[in-house]
């Protein structure tokens, strides 16, 4: 007989094949169509998994949702749905991490073929349309907390039957309380698409190494590791840079507001040490902090504060040059003392400041 009550309900957990589920009674799991495997809440729970398909609603704090042929490819034109209704008011962000995504490449940087969107009621931000390969990303869908309504957030892919298709996404909502647990996903700061809390990585553009897409404008946001000051960026390897510049040899690097107008990433304060001169917008077939280069060198920023890049993109693109970019971002100390102040920001304030980069 327990002689104290046992907090389990609600809790992330982790099944036999490390998918995350949520610690229920088999029974509940049961009920909601959930498959439960491993065990929870001193073996009194099982880690619960749900994973559903087209036309669907659900308020499980994490779900799974596939394609309807999953793991297989699907060739049928549809459009296909899932809704997520949110009715802790203690959320205020959906998490969507793209296990797989498959779908049409876009033409010319267009997604005119199949497409994936998000809407959500009341939400801030916009999530651009995406098409393509973008296995292994992800986004942050931002949705205003309090109160005791049901916000909701859907998925659409409106896919056609010329080439096939696959996908399985998962949903993951986000509790924006104070305090952070281990294994559980952070919020990630107002502004942000997408959120790194690791001290190095390799982030990459959606679609990288096909055709990164047209009329983006979005934040990564990267957590400033405890006692640094300093972050490189680098490639990870040959040619893992491509983006659209003004310059008449765009095969070579291109900096500055004005060789990069269109299409850049935004890298704040950045040159060969991080100290001045420096510059902002980054782009052509190279990267390197010097404009002209026909190599690769390192990109190093200084700058204060939250560790926050964008990308941007127009309305046209040279196919020639527009794989997108492929960097690893590692971050070091300079012997400088940091102060906690510059661990947390908000990307407003980095917006306001750079706008008219």
């Amino acid at each position: 007989m327990w002689l104290f009550p046992i907090k389990w309900l609600n809790d992330q957990c982790y099944d036999n094949l490390n998918q995350m589920g949520i610690c229920y009674t088999r029974l509940k799991c049961t009920v909601i169509g959930g498959a439960y495997s491993g065990i929870c809440a001193l073996g009194l729970g099982a880690c619960c998994v749900v994973a559903k398909s087209c036309n669907k609603q659900t308020s499980d704090k994490v779900v799974y949702f596939k394609n309807p042929g999953y793991p297989r490819f699907d060739t049928g034109a549809n459009i296909c749905t899932m809704t997520l209704q949110i009715r802790d008011p203690d959320v205020c962000q959906v998490r969507l991490d793209f296990i797989d995504f498959d779908l049409d490449q876009p033409t010319l940087g267009d997604c005119l073929g199949d497409k994936f969107r998000v809407s959500s009621s009341g939400g801030t931000g916009q999530i651009p349309m995406l098409c393509g390969r973008n296995t292994n990303q992800h986004v942050y869908v931002h949705v205003p907390n309090g109160g005791s309504a049901t916000r909701t957030v859907i998925i659409i892919f409106d896919t056609n039957s010329i080439g096939d298709y696959r996908w399985q996404i998962k949903m993951t909502q986000i509790d924006c309380r104070p305090g952070r647990l281990p294994g559980v996903y952070p919020p990630a700061p107002n502004g942000c698409l997408q959120y790194h809390t690791e001290p190095t990585k390799v982030i990459e553009s959606f679609n990288y190494g096909n055709q990164y897409l047209n009329n983006l404008d979005y934040g990564v946001c990267v957590e400033r590791a405890p006692n640094t000051c300093r972050v490189t960026y680098r490639v990870v390897g040959d040619r893992e840079w491509s983006l659209d510049s003004a310059q008449a040899a765009k095969d070579r690097s291109a900096v500055g507001d004005q060789q990069c107008a269109g299409d850049y990433l935004l890298i704040a304060g950045g040159s060969e040490t991080g100290d001045p001169p420096t510059a902002d917008r980054y782009c052509g077939g190279r990267f390197n902090w010097l404009p002209g280069a026909v190599t690769d060198a390192p990109v190093v920023s200084k700058a204060n504060g939250m560790i926050a890049l964008r990308f941007h993109s127009d309305t046209f693109q040279d196919p020639a040059f527009a794989r997108g970019f492929r960097v690893r971002y590692e971050q070091s100390s300079t012997g400088l003392k940091i102060s906690r102040n510059t661990n947390v920001s908000d990307i407003d304030n980095y917006e306001q400041r750079y706008s008219n980069a």
